[in-house]
């Protein structure tokens, strides 16, 4: 009798451990959307350098890659040309090198869909080409003296039959991948070599889209934590970021919500096109990642501001991509500090000391795109 006692004591204590642990995560990621960013430091940042650009003027929505300390990707964004150019950063000036990577079909062309270009720990180079016939090409830290050619680049080609949006290499063989199709997960893991993809189960915050609509709706950005195997995404709209690990069945440990606002989105009549984002889903953010921090740029508009065109008054003339505050926080998701510009960026990254950054700007009487870069010692 005292152990049928004891058992069913014990019983309690679980189930009730078991509910205030499901309480504490649910208040903690229901209100990771609502910081309360007067209670961390602001620090303002005015007067920056401007860069000097020796070579072809930038697009409009050309972005900013910093690869090491001395090279720099310049590529549309918006437009989605598909051209890679090379610069060379030299103190305050880009000196345009050449275009090494073109929009085509051959075997030294970047494909029809979207590239990425991205670092690895141990300083090679990747770009990924997306969509229905993905390649890679990899550049080895050794051979970055042959940058420029791209007959030192190995070309690997992705075998598959689903859709690739996006690459993000954990080293030099091993890719997680997103991509939309009906399947069960928008994320991938790949191996070189692999004949198949092994899909890793995602955390979608309902069931109301179809498979091959969820791939769509939560589509985003994915960053590794350099020098460490921990992964941030990011829904492109709405205001959804948490990093996570792989443990060794591919599947996602030690889950931590920054944000936890999915956008969302109106049915088509089908019930699987998706029509426009809901009036209140946030419309855009931006996000870059250092070693020791996450730093975060998130639309304060929705998808009615949008549509009313009323952004642009309230945005210091800018549309609603353009940031003049950036929230950082550290890989825990705890918030650190935001920084105020002076001035509103479309895209930046920060160097690997978390010392400097280089925002992306557009005047608004002549259109003209500039670099410039701030100190963050102020």
């Amino acid at each position: 009798m005292g152990l049928f006692k004891t058992k069913s004591i014990m019983k309690i204590f679980i189930l009730l451990f078991v509910f205030l642990s499901f309480i504490s995560c649910k208040n903690k990621n229901d209100s990771v959307s609502e910081i309360d960013w007067g209670k961390y430091p602001q620090v303002n940042l005015s007067l920056p350098k401007t860069l000097e650009i020796v070579g072809d003027e930038l697009p409009c929505d050309a972005n900013l890659n910093v690869i090491g300390d001395t090279c720099a990707f310049l590529k549309p964004t918006f437009l989605q040309t598909g051209e890679v150019h090379l610069y060379k950063l030299r103190n305050d000036t880009l000196i345009k090198i050449k275009e090494i990577i073109r929009k085509g079909n051959g075997p030294l062309d970047g494909g029809n869909q979207g590239i990425e270009i991205l670092t690895l720990d141990d300083g090679g180079i990747v770009i990924g080409a997306s969509g229905y016939k993905p390649k890679t090409f990899h550049l080895s830290a050794d051979n970055r003296s042959f940058i420029k050619d791209l007959q030192m680049w190995e070309l690997n080609e992705i075998p598959t039959k689903v859709f690739v949006n996006k690459f993000l290499p954990i080293d030099r063989s091993r890719y997680l991948i997103q991509v939309t199709g009906d399947i069960p997960s928008l994320l991938a893991y790949y191996e070189l070599g692999d004949t198949a993809f092994t899909y890793i189960p995602f955390p979608y915050p309902d069931d109301k889209y179809s498979d091959f609509t969820r791939t769509m709706a939560y589509s985003g950005i994915m960053k590794k934590r350099p020098f460490k195997e921990q992964y941030l995404y990011h829904t492109v709209g709405g205001k959804y970021l948490f990093t996570f690990t792989l443990n060794k069945s591919k599947e996602m440990d030690n889950i931590n919500y920054i944000y936890n606002q999915p956008k969302e989105y109106n049915l088509q009549k089908d019930g699987i096109g998706l029509g426009n984002m809901t009036d209140e889903t946030p419309i855009h953010s931006y996000v870059y990642c250092t070693q020791n921090y996450i730093y975060v740029c998130s639309s304060d508009f929705t998808w009615l501001d949008f549509m009313n065109d009323n952004i642009n008054d309230r945005n210091g003339g800018n549309d609603a991509w353009f940031y003049n505050k950036i929230h950082v926080f550290d890989w825990e998701g705890n918030p650190i500090k935001t920084y105020c510009l002076d001035q509103y960026v479309s895209s930046f990254v920060i160097d690997n000391n978390d010392s400097f950054l280089y925002g992306n700007v557009i005047d608004g009487n002549t259109d003209n795109v500039s670099i410039v870069k701030y100190s963050l010692y102020q």
